[in-house]
């Protein structure tokens, strides 16, 4: 299934508070090098505009770039500029809920596992983090109590060394992006 607005994590490069425009990489789709610039055009004053650094998802209406939109910058630590902390599944979670403590940390799989995210997790509009199945064992996201995870096209980590990122995008309602199948 093909998601219709393609969602990336992005670098910002340019900032621009008298115009609201930025520049961002997308290193998962341009590579390390390449920029796209994205106006705020139809959009009221006070810009919100990140800085230079930040890190933001954005959308697309298509692969082509047509259309790009920033959604939501990333308040927490680890973004590129940082060192993200890496943590096993265990070190997340308390009896398999994911914790608020996780935020800004990359989770990584030690067998067959689920994480479930529910009211308990607690993670405040904005924040994030990141999953990285790191071995032959599936490891799954699950909509627990409380809790709405959105996706396409399965809470799964596709394959060994599938990554994904999970956003609070409101209280108790997440996005959970990336390599899933």
């Amino acid at each position: 299934m093909h998601s219709p607005h393609p969602i990336h994590r992005a670098l910002v490069t340019y900032s621009d508070i008298t115009t609201g425009e930025i520049r961002v990489k997308i290193p998962a789709l341009l590579g390390a090098n390449s920029e796209v610039s994205i106006s705020y055009i139809g959009r009221k004053l006070p810009w919100i505009v990140p800085a230079i650094g930040d890190q933001v998802v954005v959308m697309a209406d298509d692969e082509n770039l047509t259309n790009v939109f920033w959604v939501q910058i990333d308040p927490v630590s680890g973004g590129w500029a940082n060192t993200q902390s890496v943590i096993t599944y265990t070190t997340a979670t308390t009896a398999g809920v994911l914790q608020a403590s996780a935020a800004g940390k990359l989770v990584y799989n030690t067998g067959a596992q689920t994480i479930s995210i529910t009211s308990a997790t607690g993670f405040s509009v904005g924040q994030s983090v990141d999953f990285a199945r790191l071995n032959s064992g599936t490891f799954t996201i699950a909509a627990g109590t409380g809790a709405t995870v959105n996706y396409t096209p399965a809470l799964t980590l596709r394959a060994q060394y599938s990554a994904a990122s999970l956003i609070c995008t409101a209280t108790n309602v997440y996005l959970l992006i990336g390599d899933l199948g």
